[in-house]
C-alpha cells in the first residue's frame, strides 16, 4: 500500500525546493501514475498544484510546457502540435486511455527519464530544452544522461522551428508500452532522429 507521511501542498516553486532540499526522502508529485504502484511510505511528499505549471504558454520564439501539463494537454493543443508536425500528439494518443493522459503529467514523464517514454523521444527530435527551478535550462539531449539531482522541473521549453518531423512506434498491444519509437525531424536544415525503446533510453542523432 502507498502511505505518505507528510504531505506539503506547496504555495511556489521556491518553497517546494526548500522542502525537497531539507526534509530527507521527501520526492516530487507529478500525477502519481507510476507512485501508486508503489508499496512503500514515503516520507513526505510535494503537491506543486499551485505552482501555476499547468499551461502551455506561445512565446515568439518557443513554447513553454508547465510541469503540471497533463498529456492530454500536450495531444489536444493546436497552436504547440501545428507547429511541430503533430508528433507530441502522436506520441501520447494510444498511451493507455484518455483517463489516465489526463492524470499523467509532462514533468512526471520527462523527469522520470523512463526507457519507455514516449514523450521523450518526441521531445529529443525536437529543439527542446528543460528549465530546472536551481540549475536552469538544459537541453533535453544532456538532461536524460544526467544522475538525478535534488532540483524540481518547471518547464519543457520547445523552440520554434520550421520543423518537418513524423513520430511512429511498434506496440505489441493497443495500450501496451512501445516496443520501440522513433521521431525524425527535419528544422535548420539538419535532420535530428530519436530512438527508443524498452528498457533503453532514447538516443538523439543528428547530421547527414
Amino acid at each position: 500500500m502507498l502511505k505518505f507521511a507528510r504531505y506539503v501542498r506547496a504555495a511556489n516553486v521556491d518553497d517546494a525546493l526548500e522542502v525537497l532540499r531539507f526534509r530527507k526522502g521527501a520526492q516530487v508529485m507529478g500525477g502519481g501514475i507510476w507512485m501508486r504502484l508503489s508499496d512503500r511510505t514515503y516520507p513526505c511528499v510535494i503537491d506543486l498544484s499551485d505552482c501555476g505549471l499547468n499551461t502551455i504558454e506561445e512565446a515568439d520564439e518557443e513554447f513553454r510546457i508547465g510541469a503540471y501539463v497533463t498529456l492530454r494537454d500536450l495531444e489536444v493543443d493546436g497552436r504547440l502540435n501545428a507547429a511541430t508536425g503533430n508528433v507530441l500528439a502522436a506520441a501520447v494518443h494510444d498511451i493507455v486511455g484518455v483517463q489516465m493522459r489526463q492524470l499523467a503529467t509532462v514533468g512526471g514523464s520527462v523527469f522520470g527519464r523512463f526507457g519507455f517514454s514516449d514523450v521523450i523521444c518526441a521531445l529529443l527530435a525536437l529543439d527542446a530544452e528543460v528549465e530546472l527551478a536551481e540549475a536552469g535550462r538544459i537541453p533535453l539531449a544532456q538532461f536524460v544522461d544526467m544522475p538525478y539531482e535534488l532540483d524540481i522541473l518547471t518547464h519543457v521549453i520547445v523552440r520554434k522551428h520550421d520543423y518537418r518531423a513524423s513520430y511512429q512506434c511498434l506496440r505489441k498491444a493497443a495500450t501496451d508500452f512501445s516496443t520501440i519509437n522513433v521521431c525524425a525531424a527535419r528544422w535548420d536544415d539538419t535532420w535530428h532522429v530519436a530512438v527508443g525503446s524498452r528498457p533503453a533510453k532514447a538516443r538523439l542523432l543528428a547530421g547527414e
